[in-house]
């Protein structure tokens, strides 16, 4: 046993100190709680001699309550980099133009928070701040509705 080595709680293991399943002896489970993937075995020997350390460790990893974070990590999927959608980056380009058209230099918080919408629901809240301010303008109140009407037609293109 290597007492250096830092184990993690597996979701499965996360799942097992909510629910009580297993049927685990209270060492196992006191182990289990303990193993947070920042401390070393080392600093849990004080706390449990290692002729019970070793076989309660060896119990939670056989079940997969517990893993070495290094190997969850390598064992996590990465997510697959997202397309940007062509209708979310023409209505967005459309809200930029026209807040930087109609309201100067008032529209840089606001073309932030354009550029910064990155899905459909956080686009939809930015047209709707950006159609507030537009229709607030002293130059953009005549043009807030044909563009507000002309982003949604973009959006269910």
């Amino acid at each position: 046993m290597r007492s250096d080595v830092l184990y993690a709680k597996t979701p499965a293991g996360q799942a097992e100190v909510q629910a009580r399943r297993a049927g685990l002896t209270a060492r196992q489970r006191t182990l289990l709680i303990m193993l947070d993937g920042r401390k070393p075995l080392s600093a849990l020997l004080p706390l449990l001699p290692v002729e019970e350390l070793e076989p309660a460790l060896e119990a939670l990893l056989s079940l997969g309550f517990i893993a070495d974070p290094a190997a969850l990590a390598a064992a996590a999927p990465e997510p697959a980099p997202q397309k940007p959608d062509p209708r979310l980056i023409e209505a967005k380009s459309l809200m930029r133009t026209s807040a930087e058209k109609y309201l100067g230099l008032l529209a840089a918080d606001l073309v932030r928070r354009i550029d910064m919408a990155s899905d459909e629901p956080q686009v939809q809240h930015a047209i709707g701040m950006w159609h507030m301010a537009m229709r607030d303008s002293k130059y953009g109140r005549d043009v807030a509705g044909p563009l507000l009407e002309k982003t949604r037609s973009l959006l269910t293109a």
